[in-house]
């Protein structure tokens, strides 16, 4: 049977999934930024910064690891 770090690749959808996740919740705190409160509209955009900044990162390390996936041979068990 033939193993390889493909089979990683289901981990690595997941982590994709938990970024997109991760996405549609700056997406809410953008919209709740429509609110009049000042001090809201800060944290809101703090909060939107960071985890933009997250995902941002994460993405980033997913698509390496994805492309180191593609150049690691299958090995034979």
């Amino acid at each position: 049977m033939a193993s390889s770090f493909y089979d990683y690749d289901d981990l690595l959808v997941d982590y994709e999934g938990l970024c997109g996740e991760l996405e549609i919740i700056t997406d809410v705190l953008e919209l709740a930024r429509d609110k009049e409160d000042e001090q809201t509209i800060l944290l809101l955009h703090t909060v939107t910064h960071a985890l933009k900044h997250i995902v941002s990162e994460h993405k980033n390390q997913a698509s390496d690891y994805r492309k180191k996936l593609a150049t690691v041979p299958t090995i034979e068990v």
